[in-house]
């Protein structure tokens, strides 16, 4: 309850959408997503019409996107499977394609083209293994976060390798992947 409690849909993951009413933050709508528990991030594309979620449903990861933000309603109007856990997620600055980063021991990065109508599979850019990241548990290597650079011609990412047990082998980097739209050939800055 409160100035900030949603209409709830239970047993549900929503996205909530909020607007400046006089001055004040409030919720103007809602949008069930999947299952709870599920969805772990989401990226809001320029014009804050569309959003792509990623989570795990049905024991898969998958990519939702939503329309119709911007009316303060909405829908999932797209979802797709991936294979690899999702862990950071972006939207190209014209809102026409979305980057998102895996974690695992051979990381990549993928991309989806034709936002927001007709969303598929476009290519997927491999990173390779972090350096120096040992390939055991409890260890934890993934793209942390990722950014598409104003022009939409490059991708900035933060590659971590976080080990619970001996935290000193920990390692991140930042990598830049240029024309990330060419797939297997774009340029992969180390």
């Amino acid at each position: 309850t409160g100035p900030f409690a949603p209409p709830y849909e239970p047993g549900l993951d929503q996205i909530s959408v909020l607007a400046d009413v006089d001055g004040e933050m409030q919720i103007e709508g809602t949008v069930p997503v999947c299952e709870p528990g599920v969805v772990h991030l989401m990226a809001l594309s320029p014009d804050g019409d569309t959003a792509g979620a990623a989570g795990r449903d049905e024991g898969q990861w998958k990519i939702f996107v939503v329309r119709g933000l911007g009316a303060g309603a909405g829908a999932v109007t797209a979802i797709l499977p991936v294979e690899k856990q999702v862990q950071s997620l972006a939207i190209s600055p014209d809102g026409t394609w979305a980057a998102f980063g895996t974690a695992g021991l051979d990381l990549d990065v993928g991309i989806v083209t034709g936002l927001p109508d007709a969303p598929t599979w476009a290519t997927t850019v491999p990173l390779g293994p972090l350096a120096d990241a040992p390939g055991r548990p409890p260890a934890w290597p993934g793209v942390l976060s990722i950014d598409v650079s104003p022009s939409g011609l490059q991708l900035v990412l933060l590659k971590v390798f976080n080990d619970c047990t001996k935290p000193k082998n920990s390692r991140s980097s930042v990598q830049v992947v240029d024309q990330p739209l060419l797939g297997g050939d774009a340029l992969v800055h180390p």
